[in-house]
């Protein structure tokens, strides 16, 4: 598992009241995660934005990380012109290097490159996850926007992942079922092949929305991969797959 983090750079200060708020919050969450990572020996990965600010930043320190975030000679600083930190960069490249196949993104701005960058992963057999209170949004509520449709993950879930083990699940299994206030089972939403399939596996995390999250081992082709049309609705109900 690797930390990346996208753009956070001085360049991309935002003109609104509360941006020492947002951006202290941010960078804690980022200095929090980073610090974890490294006591694992995990890569991080700075990715640094070459060219013009669309926030209008007009000081000469643009290109310097945001105030207060912290940094460390092995990090690996991976420059990029567009919004995915994926296209026509070597961050591909250097995650296969490093032989990983799951990444924590963390960063700004949310809405646009974080998720770009977010979805661009997945596409390239990288699972991807957004670490919780460390990305910075453009709109006031963002940030919660992001969580509504990525698989978010907390300081407490990442440090299971490097440590090898599996999240903690937040629901009760009965008899294979997926029990929720509405009495709707995973068994109902999926055809029994997917789920059998998925149940042998016993790999699997939860989000605060209860949906199920595939992690890499499932990816690799030891359970459902959204091969089918109801595996792709509730793919759309707020899993990651």
């Amino acid at each position: 598992m690797a930390l990346v983090m996208v753009d956070p750079q001085r360049k991309f200060t935002l003109k609104v009241p509360d941006w020492e708020q947002r951006m202290g919050a941010a960078v804690e969450g980022m200095n929090r995660f980073s610090k974890l990572f490294r006591e694992y020996g995990a890569p991080v990965v700075l990715v640094r934005f070459e060219g013009r600010s669309h926030c209008g930043y007009e000081k000469d320190d643009g290109d310097e990380w945001l105030p207060g975030l912290v940094t460390e000679p092995t990090d690996i600083v991976v420059p990029k012109k567009n919004m995915s930190c994926f296209k026509e960069t070597d961050l591909l490249e250097v995650l296969r290097e490093k032989e990983v196949d799951c990444a924590l993104y963390v960063g700004m701005l949310a809405e646009f490159c974080v998720i770009s960058t977010y979805f661009a992963s997945s596409e390239r057999g990288i699972v991807p996850y957004i670490g919780k209170g460390a990305t910075i949004a453009y709109n006031p509520n963002g940030n919660e926007a992001i969580e509504v449709v990525c698989g978010v993950a907390d300081a407490d879930v990442v440090e299971r992942l490097l440590a090898g083990k599996q999240p903690e699940p937040s629901m009760e299994f009965e008899r294979g079922r997926w029990v929720r206030d509405s009495g709707t089972g995973l068994s109902d939403l999926v055809p029994a092949s997917c789920f059998r399939s998925w149940r042998r596996t016993r790999r699997y995390s939860w989000r605060r929305n209860r949906i199920p999250i595939y992690l890499p081992a499932v990816l690799r082709g030891k359970g459902c991969t959204s091969c089918c049309d109801s595996c792709r609705s509730l793919s759309r109900r707020g899993s990651a797959w």
